[in-house]
């Protein structure tokens, strides 16, 4: 049983006072009835027992009003309706006593009209006997449906056609309301004619844009009851016959959305019937109006959002040829649309990346996307940005179209050039690496035939290419100064930059790739100085200068290293003592090198070339 609204006040019925007794004593077949009654979405009713107790469902008890209602429910039949029982008598007792199976009363006065919010409508009711256990008649019940006199019916079919006619055109909603009301206060003699909206919070508005001289509907008049039947679905005819006012409600997703409001003594019953079938082919067409605008709408956004899109949009037929591109291509590109329409569009692209793009055309062929990265010329500052190229087919034979965008990738790209860059620079300088280390162990095993030397010298050169690689792992920009690996190395033999040892020169930034070699050219020198040279000595001093020199070609960097000592008269330089320096220098990074002995020291000379695997920055 229900629940809701007639079937939770059954639930809850002092029963037990009636001849029906307590609702748990009630019979399987009297509960199916009731069901079936309480689930009808038409007016229904169950008379039950030997004085057929009344039960109903929520349309029939909106049907007879809320008067009507007071005095009949769970009352016998008899009793309750005093206008009503003698035109129903002969047919209960025909179907009581089983002289008839079914029975219909026609044009029930008690559904006319109601001064407490009937429906306003013409109803039948059609009876039919329910049996019980006993196998004879426990109850009846009453089905009624709605009756149109005859005399309007005429009148009715052709209100509804030109209501028809002249709603499909229609593509605006206040067009819809204005003109219907217009046409059914002309067919039917009413001019106080209103379609009204209701928002969410169940607020009523008339519709905007309705003349203002036109007549006010008071909403202040609806009662409780009228309300929750507007709102359930059911049209309502309040006041006297002087001064009545019909509402018809328009329900959008089970809510009260709309409604057509007659007013000022004009609204017949006869009509309500007509109102409510016009109704709803007025909300049909309120759809589709509404329908109408929100596509207008969505086609203006659309186009808005192709328009402004990052991607530069466009559509092809097959083998690319464009017919169609969005205003964004033209204002980056500054190619029009016309210009872009056949194969113009590669004028657009890089000529060395035509072939590419064609060739994914060819490949795209086979299935139904195309993927491409290429360089488009951006009009702003002329210049060509990589851009990724894509597109999807729709459609087969004669009807197959491509869809396709073009989206900047350049920074992408560029990001993976670097590192790519990065990845072969770093490569390059593992190979490098490996060939310094075997470069070391042969030079070292060269220098002296005793064990515990080479293991001295060959540890000093490969801690000072661990220490120069320690100094490269820390500069992502994948440089390092001149300067910082002098004084580096400096301080790994204990000797920092003083009155002893000067640095002078400007700032030069080398690549990683050249950085070793010059490193472990320095350690060669530093290494030296302390164990043989100015280092060795209380008054010795070295002078480091490097310059650049522009004389000739792309120029050179100039570097000098000039120890000196009192204590050292005969110079303690030996041929071999900077053998693996100059073929590190000559081997790696194409440099010069030249050395003098001096009267108390030496000076070591060496010219790199400028180039960019040597320099990351040339100074000016």
């Amino acid at each position: 049983m229900s629940v809701q609204g007639m079937g939770a006040l059954i639930e809850s019925h002092a029963w037990a006072e009636t001849s029906l007794g307590p609702v748990a004593t009630w019979s399987e077949d009297f509960r199916h009835s009731l069901d079936i009654c309480l689930s009808a979405p038409f007016p229904m009713a169950i008379w039950w027992g030997s004085d057929l107790v009344q039960l109903y469902n929520d349309p029939f008890r909106h049907a007879i009003g809320a008067e009507l209602h007071a005095t009949n429910f769970g009352k016998p039949l008899s009793h309750g309706w005093r206008t009503f029982w003698p035109l129903v008598a002969p047919a209960v007792e025909a179907l009581v006593s089983g002289r008839e199976k079914s029975a219909l009363v026609e044009t029930l006065p008690f559904l006319e009209t109601s001064q407490s919010g009937a429906s306003g409508s013409i109803f039948a009711m059609s009876l039919t006997p329910l049996r019980g256990r006993q196998d004879g008649v426990a109850g009846i019940m009453a089905t009624c449906r709605e009756v149109v006199p005859g005399s309007i019916v005429d009148q009715r079919r052709g209100t509804l056609v030109a209501l028809d006619d002249l709603l499909s055109p229609l593509d605006l909603p206040e067009a819809v309301a204005a003109r219907s009301c217009e046409l059914l206060g002309l067919q039917l003699g009413l001019s106080s004619l209103f379609l009204v909206e209701v928002d969410e919070e169940a607020r009523f508005e008339t519709w905007p844009g309705w003349p203002a001289s036109a007549l006010k509907p008071d909403f202040g008049r609806l009662s409780d009851a009228a309300l929750d039947a507007l709102h359930g679905g059911r049209p309502c005819l309040l006041g006297s016959d002087g001064d009545t006012v019909l509402f018809m409600p328009v329900l959008v997703d089970n809510r009260l959305a709309a409604m057509l409001v007659v007013e000022g003594g004009e609204a017949k019953r006869e009509t309500i019937g007509l109102l409510s079938e016009a109704l709803k082919r007025i909300d049909i067409c309120l759809k589709r109006a509404r329908a109408h605008q929100n596509e207008q709408a969505t086609a203006r956004s659309l186009k808005a959002a192709i328009a402004n899109a990052p991607p530069l949009l466009w559509r092809s037929k097959p083998r690319g040829h464009w017919f169609w591109s969005s205003t964004r291509w033209e204002s980056v590109t500054g190619q029009t649309a016309e210009e872009s329409h056949g194969q113009g569009w590669l004028a657009a692209f890089h000529p060395d990346d035509h072939v590419a793009l064609r060739a994914a055309w060819t490949k795209a062929e086979e299935g139904t996307s195309l993927h491409a990265t290429a360089r488009l010329r951006v009009a702003k500052d002329a210049e060509y940005r990589w851009f990724q190229v894509d597109a999807a087919s729709v459609g087969r034979g004669d009807q197959e179209q491509w869809f396709g965008s073009c989206t900047e990738v350049d920074h992408l790209w560029k990001d993976r050039e670097a590192h790519k860059s990065a990845l072969d620079e770093m490569h390059h300088l593992e190979r490098s690496s490996l060939a310094l280390v075997r470069a070391i162990a042969r030079r070292s095993a060269e220098e002296t035939g005793d064990a515990s030397d080479l293991a001295m010298r060959l540890d000093g050169r490969l801690e000072a290419l661990a220490r120069i690689q320690g100094v490269l792992s820390r500069e992502p920009q994948g440089e390092v100064g001149l300067d910082f690996l002098i004084a580096e190395e400096l301080a790994a033999h204990g000797a920092y930059e003083d009155g002893v040892i000067r640095l002078e020169g400007p700032p030069v930034s080398i690549r990683q790739s050249a950085a070793q070699a010059v490193g472990l050219a320095i350690h060669e020198l530093v290494s030296h100085a302390v164990q043989k040279g100015a280092l060795l000595h209380d008054d010795g001093s070295i002078r480091v200068g490097w310059r650049i020199e522009h004389d000739s070609g792309m120029g050179e960097l100039a570097f000098s290293w000039d120890e000196t000592s009192e204590a050292d008269e005969d110079s303690s330089l030996t041929k071999t003592d900077f053998t693996l320096l100059q073929k590190l220098l000559t081997t790696e990074i194409g440099a010069r090198f030249a050395i003098e002995a001096q009267p108390r020291g030496f000076l070591a000379s060496i010219s790199v070339p400028l180039s960019p695997d040597f320099l990351h920055r040339i100074p000016a």
